[in-house]
């Protein structure tokens, strides 16, 4: 079940918003939606759920939205946000904050596609990818259920994949093929013959290489001459 907060300072647009989402929602997922007028109420209820998608306005007397977020996404990093307002000039400044939409309050029919949009993600967020591989330690096969969100690449190493997550690494028998396959439309892109890359963990695009991000640093990874416009493509549509 998903959770989603709305806030607002104004009740009347809460309830607009709130009234809006449970008509899109219907056909949708199940959620809990916890509604308010403080910027605070949210800050506090990310210390104690994960926050699956948030709905806030800009500008609050109590804390604007752009300082709210920042606190709620320290402990839920994962949020969607979607800023709605009146305030037209604040769109530039909030791409800092990785907004997923910025909807402004005289355009509320844009409300459907940006919910319907941020709950397909989310639904491909949780969907798992199952593999079996060898452990080193013990010589026994062990089958296990890795997050794609939290898969940064894959790498063909001879009849081997190698699985880098943000959690650790996996080598298991299988071909780039069949998991390019399985994974088209998650925001996965061919790189080079031997390497398949998660865009969301992509720091920098270069002539012949791409610099991800990981755990404990960067990394460059190379990138094939003939691969390097369907890469831009992808990462283009990614931030999009």
């Amino acid at each position: 079940m998903l959770q989603i907060v709305i806030c607002d300072d104004e009740p009347d647009i809460v309830n607009l918003i709130s009234n809006q989402l449970d008509i899109i929602m219907r056909s949708l997922a199940e959620y809990n939606c916890y509604k308010t007028t403080s910027s605070r109420e949210v800050v506090k209820l990310a210390k104690k759920m994960n926050i699956d998608l948030l709905l806030i306005d800009i500008e609050m007397s109590e804390m604007n939205g752009f300082e709210t977020v920042r606190q709620a996404k320290f402990k839920n990093k994962e949020t969607i946000v979607i800023f709605i307002t009146n305030m037209d000039l604040y769109v530039y400044e909030s791409l800092k904050y990785h907004p997923f939409r910025f909807i402004r309050k005289t355009h509320m029919e844009e409300m459907e596609e940006a919910i319907s949009s941020a709950v397909s993600l989310i639904k491909t967020r949780s969907t798992m990818l199952n593999i079996r591989y060898k452990d080193k330690e013990n010589c026994e096969m062990i089958d296990i259920a890795v997050r794609i969100e939290d898969i940064i690449y894959f790498e063909a190493q001879h009849n081997d994949l190698q699985l880098v997550t943000i959690n650790g690494v996996y080598t298991y028998r299988s071909t780039l093929k069949i998991v390019e396959k399985e994974l088209v439309g998650k925001g996965f892109v061919r790189i080079h013959s031997g390497y398949l890359l998660n865009v969301k963990y992509i720091h920098l695009i270069r002539k012949t290489d791409v610099e991800i991000c990981l755990s404990d640093g960067k990394k460059d990874l190379p990138v094939s001459r003939g691969r390097r416009d369907d890469l831009i493509l992808a990462y283009h549509k990614s931030l999009r």
